[in-house]
């Protein structure tokens, strides 16, 4: 019951530039501190087709199809005895009721009820990536389109993005009581990526100072998360 598994149709990673003054700010917990590639910050936003969502004790016939999608600031964590690469999450979103209804149960963490559509246009190969939260407001939307090569700032192949994204293989996120922090650590199958580029952005939540980057797509692989601790310490911010 504190581990989930799923296979991935289609992981759509957006990534955004942060000042690292700005990026510590974001951070409530002591240590862990913002991963840095030439000289910014990497905020991503990560939306998400998984098929066969499913407890690790359930049939994987038995699973169901989701849109999943959640804000990562890559970090370095200072928790272990060897500094490692990490995520932040500070929330995870989905459109499946069931989920939303198990996560804080299964994996300790809530995850927000959304509204969200994934399309593919054949005709202009474009995918439309639109969500919204449950009172209407806007969390985000994207047109994607296939390109040749990253134009990146923060990443110049998309096999320098591959290793920077799939190194960190904890993440962190607010726990199930105030002040608690839970730990989520992916097994993950192989997926590949391959770049986009990015119209029509719309993403309020994506933090101030957030400038698009790059964007890249994930095909293939399978994920399993896993429930590896909480910690009830109150979180202690960290001064910018």
């Amino acid at each position: 019951m504190r581990a989930a598994k799923a296979d991935v149709d289609a992981r759509y990673v957006i990534n955004f530039r942060v000042e690292p003054g700005v990026a510590r700010q974001m951070l409530p917990i002591d240590w862990l501190e913002p991963q840095i590639v030439n000289d910014f910050a990497v905020v991503s936003f990560c939306p998400y087709v998984l098929d066969a969502v499913r407890l690790t004790n359930v049939p994987r016939r038995l699973g169901i199809t989701s849109i999943c999608s959640a804000y990562r600031l890559a970090v370095i964590d200072h928790s272990g005895t060897t500094p490692r690469p990490a995520a932040w999450v500070p929330a995870r979103q989905t459109d499946a009721n069931i989920i939303s209804k198990l996560g804080p149960r299964t994996l300790r963490t809530c995850f927000d009820r959304v509204h969200a559509t994934i399309t593919n246009d054949t005709a202009t190969d474009t995918t439309h990536i639109t969500i919204n939260h449950r009172t209407g407001e806007p969390h985000f939307r994207a047109d994607l389109h296939a390109a040749d090569k990253p134009c990146s700032v923060l990443f110049e192949q998309t096999e320098t993005f591959a290793e920077f994204f799939t190194a960190a293989t904890t993440s962190w996120a607010p726990g199930p009581s105030s002040g608690s922090v839970v730990q989520l650590d992916l097994e993950a199958g192989d997926t590949r990526y391959s770049p986009l580029s990015v119209t029509n952005l719309s993403a309020p939540d994506a933090g101030r100072g957030a400038t698009i980057d790059s964007a890249f797509i994930g095909i293939g692989g399978s994920y399993c998360w896993s429930c590896a601790g909480i910690r009830e310490q109150p979180a202690t911010a960290i001064a910018a």
